[in-house]
Parts: structure tokens; C-alpha cells; sequence
């Protein structure tokens, strides 16, 4: 079984024509031919089967193209990867990142980067921290950065900032006008907004943090997206939970309080699926991206 077989199979099954392949390889159908019927006569099975003119893949041909697309994947990157330390910067990249961190911190580090390396490209994925862990453990994607990272065996990670969970309101809110005494006591009588999950805690509105300030109700609004929770909290007199370090990217918009009082702490950390190496682009984004949150601890 040769690469260049697989190879074949695959681009004939996407689109279950010997001809389209054909041009699109550069090689003739004949060959293209030979090298299936030699790939089924090793593996024992029928990949295609023909009806008049088409032909379409069986039940064996659907399996084996699902499965052999991702082993290929994996060899091209392994190859990239080992020869890493050796060659120039190359190659392509897929990226995935918590909301926010996507925007407002990898995607920023990587375009710089970027434009050093001709022969880099990437992809950058938006999503929650849960959504990113699983892409990583699923081996979907190289690289990634979220907010606490639950352990597991199948990816690795590196923390790069750690900070404090802080209550934020926006500028001209009313409590800002009161005593920290004050602040206590009239807390709970404001609606709040949350995420509508935390990393490692199913149910935000049971958010370990409000219990320590009695707030027994549930948000009045749950967002994915904290560019949602800033502007509920522009636009209204609620408060939110969230890191200290958006605070970085909304300075004229909100403020915290309570600042002693709240404690729960949370960490940024890059991750990657355990069974990769590194290369050196992939190291260089996550050392830039850190060098730089170390300047933005408050």
C-alpha cells in the first residue's frame, strides 16, 4: 500500500469519477485505474462499484475514505513536525481560540508573524473553552488558546498569564458612588450577565464566586460572546463576572469592583494535542503571545 495509491483513491472518492481525478492528479484514468484495482486486490474488498457509466463507493470504499484521509493528515504533519528544527518556516496551520483571545490576542500575534513567513499559512477558529479542549483532544486542529484548561491526557498546554476573576459594572454605575461597605450590602439588588457556561463549571449560574456575595438569583442575561456582556453592561445597570484581563481591551467601557473580595483566580494557557511536536512557527506564536501578556498583568 503506497502513499500515491491512497492518494488516488481519495481524490477519485470525493468526487466518484476517475476522469475528474485525473485532471485534477495529473495523471491518466488508465493509471489512476490500475492503482485502485491494485488497492483492492491488497485490501480484499470492492472500493467502488459501477452502475453504467458511473461509479460510486461501497459500503467498504465510504469506510476507508472517511478513515484514511485523516491517516494521511497526520503523516503529512508528522513529517512537518520532525523535520521542523531543520527547515525554514512553512506550512499550513489551523489554529483555534476562545472567543475573544481569537480576536483580540492570537489573531493579532499570528498576522505579525505571518508576514515574515511567505510560506506559512493558517486557518483561526472562534469558539467556547470547552469547544477548543475538544478540538485539541480530537486532533482536529494544531494549536489553541483558552482559559483553564481541564487536565487531560490527550493534550498538553502551557500556562501563559494567570489573573483573577473580577465583578465589572460600567463607568457611571451607581454602586461606583457608593462605599465598599455599601457596595456589599446593595450588590444583589442588580440583575447580572453571564456566560452561558464557565470551563469546568456546568451551570455559571451556581458560579462558586456569587455565592461568596449572596447572590442567590439567576442571570437575567446569558451570552456567548463578551462583546455581548459588554455592551448589556454599556447599556444597562447589571454587573458581570468575568477575567480582569478583558479589562486590557475595554478600558473606557467598564470598571471593577470588589476587587479584595473576589478571588477566584483563572489562567490563559495555549494547548496542543499531546501526540504532536511543536514545530518551531507554533513555539514562536506561543512565546510572542505570552512575552506579551506578561506586560499586561495589572
Amino acid at each position: 500500500m503506497k502513499i500515491d495509491q491512497l492518494n488516488y483513491f481519495l481524490e477519485t472518492a470525493k468526487h466518484e469519477h476517475i476522469g475528474k481525478a485525473s485532471k485534477i492528479l495529473g495523471i491518466s484514468p488508465s493509471a489512476i485505474s490500475h492503482s485502485i484495482s491494485s488497492l483492492e486486490v491488497e485490501i480484499g474488498r470492492s472500493l467502488f462499484e459501477k452502475k453504467g457509466k458511473n461509479i460510486f463507493l461501497t459500503s467498504h470504499g465510504k469506510y476507508f475514505a472517511e478513515n484514511i484521509g485523516e491517516i494521511l493528515g497526520k503523516l503529512n504533519t508528522l513529517k512537518d513536525e520532525v523535520t521542523a528544527d531543520n527547515i525554514d518556516h512553512q506550512g499550513h496551520y489551523k489554529i483555534v481560540a476562545t472567543h475573544v483571545l481569537s480576536d483580540l490576542l492570537v489573531t493579532p500575534h499570528l498576522s505579525k508573524i505571518l508576514s515574515k513567513y511567505p510560506k506559512v499559512s493558517a486557518e483561526v477558529y472562534s469558539l467556547r473553552s470547552a469547544n477548543v479542549i475538544k478540538e485539541l483532544i480530537n486532533g482536529h486542529n494544531d494549536l489553541g488558546f483558552c482559559f483553564c484548561p481541564q487536565d487531560n491526557i490527550k493534550i498538553e498546554s502551557e500556562v501563559l498569564l494567570r489573573g483573577k476573576m473580577h465583578l465589572f459594572v460600567k463607568k457611571g454605575h451607581p454602586l461606583l458612588k457608593m462605599s465598599r461597605k455599601e457596595q456589599l450590602k446593595n450588590l444583589k439588588e442588580y440583575s447580572f450577565t453571564l456566560p452561558k457556561s464557565f470551563q469546568g463549571i456546568e451551570n455559571c449560574e451556581k458560579h462558586p464566586a456569587l455565592a461568596e456575595f449572596d447572590i442567590q438569583s439567576s442571570p437575567q442575561l446569558l451570552h456567548d460572546n463578551v462583546s455581548v456582556c459588554i455592551q448589556a453592561l454599556k447599556n444597562s445597570e447589571m454587573f458581570s463576572l468575568f477575567p480582569d484581563y478583558y479589562q486590557n481591551f475595554y478600558p473606557e467601557e467598564i470598571v471593577p469592583i470588589l476587587e479584595k473580595e473576589c478571588g477566584p483566580t483563572y489562567n490563559i494557557s495555549a494547548i496542543w494535542p499531546s501526540n504532536r511536536i511543536l514545530t518551531k512557527f507554533l513555539k514562536q506564536l506561543i512565546q510572542d503571545i505570552k512575552k506579551h501578556l506578561s506586560r499586561k498583568v495589572h
